[in-house]
């Protein structure tokens, strides 16, 4: 089994529950010849406007401040080591992202899917 077999049988898995799959030229940088890219650079693993506008769909009833602070934070879990990092960010997606926002000048807490 090599690495590519892997890879496409993770695809295949997650195009099967709904998720949304491209591949490599749909999602490179700008300065690749391909046009409408997603990142800024192949370092980036995640698609930043991708994120923005799943928090954004997911939480309307959410401020837009708070959803910011949610796609910031999923981006840079600012957790030392990647494992580590990669396991906060999992359990984010699980659980939600912690924020707290001022409505009607109440500090309310909850979290952004």
């Amino acid at each position: 089994m090599t690495e590519a077999d892997v890879e496409n049988a993770m695809l295949h898995w997650l195009a099967g529950l709904g998720w949304q799959v491209a591949h490599g030229p749909e999602v490179s940088p700008p300065d690749s010849r391909t046009p409408g890219t997603d990142r800024d650079s192949y370092r980036e693993v995640a698609l930043k406007h991708r994120v923005r506008d799943a928090i954004r769909r997911l939480n309307p009833h959410i401020p837009a401040s708070a959803q910011d602070e949610a796609c910031r934070m999923m981006l840079n879990p600012n957790v030392p080591g990647a494992v580590q990092a990669n396991r906060q960010v999992h359990r984010w997606l699980v659980e939600g992202v912690p924020v707290e926002y001022q409505r009607e000048g109440e500090t309310r807490g909850d979290r952004v899917r």
